[in-house]
């Protein structure tokens, strides 16, 4: 039956728009099914039909959505807050200084996150801390050894007792070393002994001279022959110098050597004895009247 009227017309017209459209990539990346004056979209997995404003299309193969790309711990993209969908191209992020894909230092910092057929991002990787490893070891010091360190933690020093950074007494005794995006720990210093002041002169006795302590250094000192700690004991000869953590010396004994006392003065008939009794001190023995040391009478006192 022929078409006529205006009813006709606008039915042709529709039929020739419609034959257009079939052919004219509609339904891509799907298929298009014929119908009665209309069509229906076929749409492959990551895709579905609905309207495409558009390109003026009742039907469609249309993306499946989803959203702007999803936040990853420790990494940024430049497509952050941009609406991606399945037949976007994979969301470019770069792992955050001091991270890696697998912690070494060296490691891949790019990876890529696809938008999915379901509309859900792919599950990213993980952006590891760099690894620097145990923390160096310092000499007399405390630090945890055991520990692997990683981007950015710090590992704790504390100097033992009697030991600085600089090796004064009011020096720093503690200090921290710090897990560089390089894996390398920086900032360990070195824990060193405290100094004492130059020890001075030890009279009437024998020691190392100029030597320079530093704690927990210890000087032996020993008197000189006729000499003692105490002038009437005169086996005790010997006493230390220390140098303290506090940087100051101490003395087992602060009195130094002294000359030993030999005694009282001897007596000696028919004759005076005057005199010192201390080492290196002189006595002098005066004969009396009639008296001599060798029975002469010019020799009348010896000392």
């Amino acid at each position: 039956m022929a078409l006529g009227g205006k009813h006709g017309r606008d039915s042709v017209r529709r039929l020739r728009l419609h034959s257009s459209l079939l052919g004219n990539g509609t339904c891509d990346p799907g298929t298009c099914e014929d119908l009665v004056n209309d069509y229906k979209c076929h749409c492959p997995e990551g895709y579905y039909e609905a309207e495409n404003p558009e390109r003026e299309l009742a039907h469609d193969c249309l993306p499946e959505p989803c959203g702007h790309p999803t936040t990853v711990e420790h990494a940024t993209t430049s497509s952050a807050g941009e609406d991606q969908f399945f037949n976007s191209d994979p969301v470019e992020y770069r792992c955050d200084d001091g991270y890696t894909l697998d912690g070494a230092a060296s490691g891949e910092k790019t990876f890529f996150v696809p938008c999915q057929a379901n509309g859900n991002f792919a599950a990213p990787p993980t952006c590891h801390p760099v690894r620097c490893g145990n923390a160096p070891h310092v000499g007399f010091s405390e630090f945890d050894a055991s520990k692997v360190f990683v981007f950015p933690e710090k590992a704790e020093y504390k100097c033992d007792h009697g030991y600085t950074t600089d090796g004064t007494a009011a020096g720093t005794a503690s200090f921290e070393g710090e897990c560089q995006e390089s894996g390398e720990i920086t900032g360990v210093l070195t824990c060193e002994p405290v100094e004492c002041p130059e020890v001075a002169e030890q009279e009437n006795a024998e020691y190392a001279e100029g030597t320079h302590l530093v704690f927990p250094m210890t000087l032996e000192v020993r008197c000189s022959a006729g000499f003692a700690l105490d002038e009437h004991r005169h086996d005790e000869v010997a006493y230390t110098i220390s140098c303290t953590a506090g940087g100051e010396l101490s003395f087992t004994n602060d009195a130094g050597c002294h000359p030993i006392n030999c005694g009282a003065l001897p007596q000696v008939s028919n004759a005076d004895v005057e005199g010192g009794t201390k080492f290196e001190e002189e006595a002098t023995v005066t004969c009396h009247a009639g008296y001599s040391t060798d029975q002469t009478p010019d020799r009348k006192s010896v000392v």
